[in-house]
């Protein structure tokens, strides 16, 4: 599945594709959240998926059926989940406001920028202390001009 942002109305030609949802195959029935930035896909195991459309990555898989999805809906009012199976059962399932706590996410973002830089730094000095250990000034030793 292709996730296009089409920005404003009359200009789809100028869409450009924003995420790729590369999931389980199958897929039986699609609900989003514009809200939420979230796209929920039924599959023919019983299990939904809750993806970011804005990174194209899954976020919960929910096993909620042992046959297939037909019908997948997102009520933005109340965050509910409901989902109908081949078997003419529903669920309702109430979800999160979000995923994972903010402040974990901050936290995980802060470590990863330290690590990025702590990894750019130790890249730079072995990148001098290797220009150090490799001058022109040996590399001409031995030859002489007479």
């Amino acid at each position: 599945m292709n996730v296009f942002d089409l920005d404003k109305p009359g200009r789809e030609k100028l869409a450009k594709m924003n995420a790729t949802l590369m999931g389980k195959e199958k897929v039986r029935a699609i609900s989003w959240s514009a809200k939420r930035a979230e796209i929920y896909s039924g599959h023919a195991d019983g299990s939904i998926t809750c993806w970011n459309a804005v990174e194209g990555k899954p976020i919960y898989v929910l096993k909620a059926f042992d046959n297939e999805i037909t019908k997948v809906e997102f009520i933005i009012e109340k965050d509910l989940l409901i989902c109908c199976s081949k078997a003419k059962q529903i669920k309702v399932y109430k979800l999160p406001k979000e995923w994972r706590d903010a402040k974990l996410v901050a936290d995980e973002q802060k470590l990863a920028s330290k690590l990025v830089i702590e990894y750019n730094k130790q890249k730079v000095s072995n990148a001098v202390q290797k220009a150090a250990e490799d001058s022109d000034d040996d590399d001409l030793a031995g030859w002489h001009l007479d």
